[in-house]
Formats: structure tokens, C-alpha cells, sequence
């Protein structure tokens, strides 16, 4: 077992073996207005020996949003030690009025007791004057079922991305410079096809996909005395396969060339890449 902990535990993790039962209940408890948790469970989980022997532990889940400041959403599993004295700011299944609910418990200057939501469309809940409570445990693990996130929030990430990455996209200047230093490398008129994939890549407004002979104007005029001119036709021709793909899907295997020739256009278009990047 030491064989699997110790790397673990020498990365900062806390592995513990799982040789102990814990209830969890079929019902779910609400994490919003209170409701009833039932007492029917439908089985025992493991859980780390040592942890399940004075105070009983069990699970429940969690239905509601009245915690989600607390990181406790719809559909987390509860780990909660029974028959325990909470301490302010413990989060706690509570009992209240034969309903159920979880809270952060809080006793105030003036001793009154409150359970306190963790979301400003829920008020406390004030546990004086004569209503029938009890605390049933304090929460010590919160176990994350869905660690999906939202569309949304995905998509803002990635329009965030793409804007940064605009903002430091090459000028017209750097990459007709790219093209003129890349030129260097080019051995066969074909292998120009590596430039223009990488500027297609890039999103360039030099190119345009599919216009080939717009991209042999832009060589010619940019490089007229190149050894190794290139031709619409010929490039039109390099456009298929793994190579009508952007270049790091490229695949020697579904290539229009052999292996050797393959390294050679890769070899270019990662060249002619770098060169964007530093521009």
C-alpha cells in the first residue's frame, strides 16, 4: 500500500484507506428551506479507519443553493459527525422542527443562536424563543458529485482567451517579415504550403483559405528573387489529408508526403509559428 500512499503523500495529499462503513441516507437534506430527510438509507460507504468508532458518521445529500457561498451546491454528499457540540462557524445538519436543514451555526454577543445561510436570498434562521431545534452533527467533509462547470462560464473564459490572445496577434509588418525569414528553409516550391497552414492557423488577414494564388502573389511580391517560386497548383495539391487540417493535427501516417518529406514541411510550419510567437 506504501508503494501507492507514498507518492501521494509526498505530493501533499492525505490518502487514507477506506475500511470502515459509514450510513448514507436515500433522502437529501436541503441546503434552503428546511425539509424532511426521512430515515430510510440505502447503504453503507467506506470510510477511513479510525474515523467511525466514538462519534457516528453518515451521509446525506444536498438539495438547495442556500449554501453555495459555502461551497455546498445541489447534489454534494455531506459527511456529518454525530452528537457533537458545534462551535461558531461550523456547518451543521440541524433538525428543526422535524425538518432538516444545513447551516453555518452562529451564536451571537447577546447568546441568541442562529443558522445562517450562505446566500443572500435566504435569511438566518434564529434558533430562540422557544422552537423546537436540534443540532444532529457537524459537517466534516463536503464530497463534490458533478465538478462540471456551467456553459456560460466556460464561454467567458474562452472569449477572455481569445481577446487576450488577439490583442497580442502580429502586426501585417511582423508576419511579412516572418514569411521573408522563414523563406530560408524553403527547399522545394511545395514546402511553402508549411507557411501558408501556419498563417491560415493564425488567423492571419494576409491569407485567405483556399486562396492559393493569392498567397503566391503575396510571396512574389514579398520575395521575388526566391530559388524555389512557388505555384497555385502545386500547393492546391499539398491541401489534403492530415495537411487540409490545422498543422498540429498533422499526422505522418495521413500525410500527402512520405515521413522524411513530412518532417521537413512540419519542421517549417513549427519554424514559421515561432516566428508569429516572437513577432
Amino acid at each position: 500500500m506504501e508503494e501507492l500512499f507514498g507518492p501521494l503523500r509526498a505530493a501533499g495529499w492525505n490518502p487514507r484507506m477506506m475500511d470502515r462503513s459509514v450510513v448514507h441516507y436515500d433522502n437529501s437534506v436541503a441546503a434552503g428551506y428546511p425539509t424532511d430527510i426521512g430515515d430510510v438509507y440505502s447503504d453503507d460507504l467506506a470510510a477511513p479507519h479510525g474515523e467511525v468508532n466514538i462519534h457516528t458518521k453518515f451521509q446525506v445529500d444536498v438539495r438547495g443553493d442556500s449554501m453555495i457561498g459555502a461551497n455546498i451546491e445541489s447534489g454534494d454528499t455531506l459527511t456529518v459527525l454525530a452528537g457533537v457540540k458545534p462551535l461558531d462557524g461550523d456547518i451543521v445538519l440541524a433538525e428543526l422542527e422535524r425538518e432538516y436543514t444545513v447551516k453555518a451555526y452562529f451564536e451571537d454577543d447577546e447568546g441568541e443562536r442562529w443558522l445562517v445561510p450562505f446566500n443572500e436570498d435566504f435569511k438566518p434562521i434564529h434558533l430562540n424563543g422557544g422552537r423546537d431545534i436540534r443540532i444532529l452533527g457537524r459537517v466534516i467533509e463536503v464530497v463534490k458529485k458533478s465538478v462540471r462547470r456551467s456553459y456560460r462560464e466556460c464561454e467567458r473564459i474562452v472569449k477572455r482567451s481569445r481577446m487576450k490572445n488577439a490583442k497580442k496577434r502580429p502586426t501585417r509588418e511582423q508576419q511579412e517579415n516572418a514569411i521573408c525569414k522563414v523563406s530560408a528553409y524553403i527547399k522545394k516550391g511545395r514546402q511553402w504550403y508549411a507557411v501558408y497552414r501556419t498563417l491560415i492557423d493564425a488567423e492571419s488577414e494576409l491569407v485567405t483559405k483556399g486562396d492559393f494564388e493569392g498567397f503566391c502573389q503575396l510571396v512574389a511580391r514579398l520575395i521575388p528573387g526566391h530559388e524555389h517560386q512557388l505555384v497555385a497548383q502545386e500547393l492546391q495539391r499539398m491541401a489534403v489529408m492530415s495537411f487540409d487540417k490545422p498543422v498540429r493535427l498533422w499526422n505522418p501516417d495521413n500525410a500527402p508526403v512520405n515521413r522524411g518529406r513530412f518532417e521537413a514541411y512540419k519542421r517549417i510550419a513549427d519554424q514559421m509559428g515561432e516566428l508569429l510567437m516572437v513577432a
